[in-house]
């Protein structure tokens, strides 16, 4: 899948995800039920659910969960069409996912219905429906994958405070990264780590797990540029430093048989490197 992060381009509908495959170029039509919006990533359960999450400012992104009327239904099954639903955690209602501060703490979720998932120029967007509904906004919601114990990992790149300079950017609380997990069994999701404001290890944005025991963050911060591995208690370690240029790591993942880890560094020139262990 990829993501369109772009709402609008001149005048033309944009925030799609779309199919892509490799031997044969997927399907150019955008799945539209997966709703319309500044989309960032996206992940797969166990169960065959989506999740999606908005890098989104005014109001803030969501997380949204997308449930396939054809499961486990192959290439192009997903524009037979679906349901799409966004988060709400339970307790956290009239305030954003910044203001959990506290490393471990795990809280109910809910899940809303998206009234309309395609909305035109004009219209409401979709933040806009969900959250007046309750939907809880996530500050920056950047990478999603699915870790090796079913959970879905998410992010939250930062957290720039009730002073931001920018009124698109306030949020309940400061932060420099949250890295969650969402429990789909348990309905539940945990704080795994949390950076504070004023670490080199700053906005954490795309992120994998691999088979190793950890999951590997690409930060995007304003000064250096690392991968670093966040570990089940949260504990975080750097594991890869870019000491070529100010360019920030993309789009990290592992190799089927959890080899070699490939991920790019973001252009002029735009590289992609392969890693391998021992892990």
């Amino acid at each position: 899948m990829t993501c369109e992060e772009e709402y609008d381009v001149l005048g033309k509908k944009h925030g799609y995800v779309f199919e892509v495959d490799p031997r044969t170029g997927g399907n150019v039509n955008p799945i539209t039920a997966m709703g319309r919006f500044e989309h960032e990533a996206v992940s797969f359960d166990r169960d065959g659910l989506a999740y999606l999450t908005e890098d989104a400012d005014g109001p803030h992104g969501c997380l949204y969960r997308f449930i396939p009327n054809r499961l486990f239904g192959g290439k192009g099954s997903l524009h037979a069409g679906g349901t799409l639903e966004a988060l709400s955690v339970v307790g956290l209602e009239n305030t954003d996912l910044s203001a959990v501060q506290t490393r471990g703490l795990v809280l109910p979720v809910t899940w809303i219905p998206v009234p309309n998932v395609d909305p035109d120029e004009g219209e409401t967007t979709v933040p806009e429906q969900v959250i007046p509904l309750g939907a809880t906004p996530i500050p920056k919601a950047e990478g999603t994958w699915l870790g090796n114990d079913g959970q879905i990992w998410f992010v939250s790149s930062r957290g720039d405070g009730p002073l931001a300079t920018d009124e698109e950017d306030i949020s309940a609380a400061v932060h420099s990264g949250q890295i969650w997990k969402y429990d789909p069994y348990r309905q539940q999701i945990e704080l795994v780590a949390l950076i504070p404001k004023g670490s080199k290890y700053d906005e954490p944005d795309n992120i994998t797990a691999g088979p190793h025991g950890f999951a590997l963050a690409c930060t995007d911060g304003d000064d250096d540029q690392w991968l670093i591995g966040i570990t089940n208690d949260g504990s975080i370690f750097p594991f890869g430093f870019n000491a070529l240029n100010d360019e920030e790591f993309a789009g990290a993942c592992f190799s089927a048989d959890g080899q070699t880890l490939y991920v790019n560094i973001q252009g002029p020139p735009g590289i992609t490197l392969a890693i391998w262990g021992p892990w």
